[in-house]
């Protein structure tokens, strides 16, 4: 697999940003994938397309010596859309009486106003951690019956079933069978998995695993339970069983894992059923946050109450290609 995928945006999330730099410094080992996706180029419009293009790897590259090229071929783009989607904050407040009142470690009214401002700060990313990293489809403002524009989360980039509509990925770059377990799998259906995604990419895969606990657990019990090198993995370190794992590397390719509490969020930044269970296998390279405002803190007007503001952005998730990567979207197996 090939193609355009802006390799020359080299930056990470964390430089996408002016003022919210030194906020998502603060935060990024609850928000790794915020951390870890790159920056993309800037937004001008609600809406984007992007092309994934495909090597040709069939036909004679034989020729005779002095022949003439009379034919030429065409490598056409399938071509990803999404969304952007606007952001905001829940906001503060600091009331008058908070201000003359000490608060936690302030040591004055603008300190207490800066903690405000930083704990707003805070949540607004792990929310929006939770935006990027759910299955919702991407849709206009104008079709949603909320009013809200929304970008295609990570789940739904690789969901192999997804609405038929114009925002709807290409069967070419859709998962198999294969990449989309529906249950916890076993080791074998998740060798399966990275097997199915490093075919579909032509080459030995490695990925990132952005995993829910429940997940995690079950992928330590294939070590535990003593079908691989357990009495490997199993000492004694400062009087304690040090029996946990996070990098699997197989003939398949190569795995690192981390244990994500904020997958699968609904729209309300709630948990649901499949956030412990499931798990996004990701090559980072191939995601970008594009932006058509970047995370700004706003400064309200203060009516009377206090001095108050929020943060807010407008972003999209773009997948450069789902093809070579995999998922779990499973629930709480029925005995578990």
């Amino acid at each position: 697999m090939a193609g355009l995928f802006e390799y020359d945006l080299d930056q990470t999330d964390l430089a996408a940003h002016d003022v919210g730099d030194a906020l998502i410094r603060v935060v990024d080992v609850s928000t790794p994938f915020t951390r870890m996706v790159r920056k993309g180029k800037p937004l001008k419009t609600v809406e984007a397309s992007w092309g994934a293009y495909f090597p040709s790897e069939t036909g004679d590259v034989g020729r005779r010596e002095g022949q003439d090229k009379t034919s030429f071929g065409a490598n056409k783009p399938v071509t990803l859309r999404s969304v952007a989607q606007p952001c905001r904050s829940t906001g503060w407040m600091v009331t008058d009486i908070a201000q003359h009142v000490e608060t936690g470690y302030a040591k004055s009214a603008a300190q207490h106003i800066a903690q405000q401002k930083a704990s707003d700060g805070e949540g607004y990313l792990l929310k929006r951690e939770k935006v990027m990293l759910s299955a919702q489809h991407a849709v206009y403002a104008g079709d949603a019956a909320d009013g809200i524009s929304r970008t295609t989360g990570v789940f739904g980039w690789l969901n192999p079933t997804q609405p038929d509509d114009m925002w709807a990925v290409p069967q070419a770059c859709r998962l198999g069978a294969a990449q989309w377990m529906t249950q916890v799998p076993t080791l074998k259906e998740f060798r399966d998995a990275m097997l199915a995604a490093g075919e579909r990419a032509a080459k030995i895969g490695k990925w990132t695993g952005l995993v829910g606990p429940k997940l995690a657990s079950a992928m330590n019990d294939w070590v535990l339970d003593g079908t691989t090198v357990s009495d490997v993995l199993k000492s004694i370190v400062d009087e304690q069983l040090k029996a946990s794992v996070s990098t699997f590397q197989f003939a398949e390719g190569l795995v690192d894992f981390i244990i994500h509490f904020r997958l699968l969020a609904n729209q309300n930044g709630e948990s649901t059923a499949r956030s412990a269970y499931s798990g996004a296998f990701l090559q980072p390279d191939l995601w970008r946050v594009r932006h058509m405002e970047p995370i700004t803190d706003k400064d309200g007007t203060d009516e009377g109450g206090g001095p108050r503001g929020w943060w807010q952005d407008i972003f999209m998730l773009q997948c450069l290609n789902p093809l070579g990567q995999f998922a779990v979207y499973a629930e709480a197996p029925a005995n578990p």
